[in-house]
This record gives C-alpha cells, sequence and structure tokens, in this order.
C-alpha cells in the first residue's frame, strides 16, 4: 500500500509499459478511447480500415511518447486478424490489452434489410469480435494474464426500432465474453464489455440532421436528461484494463445515462413511431 494517495491512485489506474490493440479505434468513441490508453501509458496498436484515420492516430500516439502503429484490418476477416495479431506480437511485443470497438449499423425495418446488410453487421460486431478474442487470446492463455473488453452497446440489454440485425449483434457479444470469462478466468484473463448509450458521435449527429427531433426524443428518455459524450466511457476503460478491475470480469458495464434502467422506455418509443 502506497502513503502518497496520488502514487496509489496512479498505480491502480496506469497503463504504463503495457500494450494494446484496439480496432475501430479512429472515429467516434474509439478515437476517444484509443488517446485514453496512450494516455493512461499504453502503447497503442491500431488496427481499422481506414488507413489515413488510423495513420493519424498512431502519429498522435508516438507523439505522446508511446510505441504508435497502424495495422489495416478487416475485423471479420479471420485471416486478417491472425495475421495482425502476429504482426502487433512481433513489431510491438505480448498484448497485454484487447479493446474491440469496430462496429458497423443500418436503421431499416427488419423486413427490409438485404442478406448483404444483415452478413456486413453480424460479421463485423459479433464475428468480428470473436476472431480477434480468439487470435489475441490464444498468446494471452499462454502468458496466463490479458484483458479483454469489448465496445458493445445498450441494445445488448433493450430492444429498439429498426436495429434488429445490430442488436442481435450486441447480444450475442453480451454472451460472448460471458463464456469467454469463464473458459479464461482460470488463467488470470478477464473478459467484459462496456456498452454505450446514446452518445454524441458523428452517427448521432447525422441522426439528427434527418430527424431536427430526434435530440428531444432521445433526451427525454434518459433520466440524467443528456445525451452522452466519448470521453464518458474513459473512467469504465481504465477500470477495465487497469488492476482496479483484475477481479470483474463476464460483465456488461452499461454508460447510458441511465437508459437502460427505464423498463417503460420502449413503451414511449412506440409512442413516438406511432
Amino acid at each position: 500500500m502506497h502513503n502518497n494517495p496520488e502514487e496509489f491512485i496512479y498505480d491502480l489506474f496506469s497503463l504504463e509499459g503495457k500494450n494494446a490493440i484496439i480496432t475501430g479505434g479512429s472515429q467516434g468513441i474509439g478515437e476517444d478511447l484509443t488517446r485514453t490508453l496512450a494516455m493512461a501509458g499504453a502503447n497503442v496498436a491500431l488496427a481499422n480500415r481506414n488507413v489515413e484515420r488510423g495513420e493519424s492516430m498512431a502519429h498522435w500516439v508516438r507523439e505522446l511518447g508511446r510505441t504508435g502503429r497502424h495495422y489495416p484490418c478487416d475485423v471479420s476477416n479471420k485471416s486478417e486478424v491472425e495475421q495482425m495479431a502476429a504482426a502487433v506480437e512481433k513489431d510491438i511485443g505480448p498484448v497485454d490489452i484487447l479493446v474491440n470497438c469496430a462496429g458497423i449499423n443500418r436503421l431499416k425495418n427488419a423486413l427490409d434489410f438485404t442478406e448483404k446488410e444483415v452478413v456486413d453487421i453480424i460479421h463485423t460486431n459479433l464475428m468480428g469480435v470473436f476472431w480477434c478474442c480468439q487470435a489475441v487470446g490464444r498468446k494471452m492463455v499462454e502468458r496466463r494474464r490479458g484483458k479483454v473488453i469489448t465496445i458493445s452497446s445498450m441494445l445488448s440489454e433493450i430492444a429498439w426500432f429498426q436495429r434488429a440485425p445490430y442488436a442481435a449483434s450486441k447480444g450475442g457479444v453480451r454472451q460472448l465474453i460471458r463464456v469467454l470469462s469463464i473458459e479464461w478466468g482460470p488463467y488470470g484473463i478477464t473478459v467484459n464489455a462496456i456498452a454505450p448509450g446514446s452518445i454524441k458521435t458523428p452517427m448521432f449527429e447525422k441522426a439528427c440532421e434527418r430527424d431536427p427531433e430526434f435530440l428531444k426524443k432521445i433526451t427525454d428518455l434518459i433520466p440524467m436528461g443528456k445525451p452522452g459524450l466519448p470521453e464518458d466511457h474513459r473512467g469504465a476503460l481504465l477500470l477495465l484494463c487497469s488492476k482496479a478491475g483484475d477481479y470483474i470480469t463476464g460483465q456488461t458495464l452499461m454508460v447510458d445515462g441511465g437508459l437502460s434502467v427505464d423498463g417503460a422506455h420502449t413503451l414511449r418509443l412506440a409512442d413516438q413511431a406511432g
């Protein structure tokens, strides 16, 4: 136990010297999570399809004095994921932290989705998480340590209109991390998820542009009375990545301003939709 409170807090939440992979870490919530990992001391490997944004974020990490590299990768492609994980181990070193943040969504009534749209959403949001966990988790099991955090959604817990494939994928993630937590717990590996609610991201702003009433509709449903921001997930990430979260596993931590707690919200949504 430290006698200095500042040293105690730093040691509890520090990621100094840790090596992290984050998928989808160059925009929206993922961009802020990348910055959080690096600010807390971690070296960061960014795995995503957008090369320009990935390289830009890797450069930012390096400017902070950490190791930062971008690895072009489509997480829905098992072979690409395996190649990425092997390259990170070779270039940066043993991976201590995996953050699955890559994800896509489409808004349509269930009857209107095409086969390709459904397959793309499920393959990216669920299978992509599985492939990344498998590729990185294999080495974590060998070393008997590791932290796995997946960015899920409040829709792993509640239902919402026009998001059937997305909600199904996030519900699958909720069960996936639970199974992995019991399989990998004996090896000292924690597996958890963070479930954002309605967060002010570029996707959120587009929804507001499409529907001028969207902001008021969603705000009325949130007990805290406001949408969240990407930075609202920093504390949850640091908790689950650091020593502070060593005995937390198999959990989905809701970061949604209380939206998922209110069981009556679906009735209000139905009234609004009607």
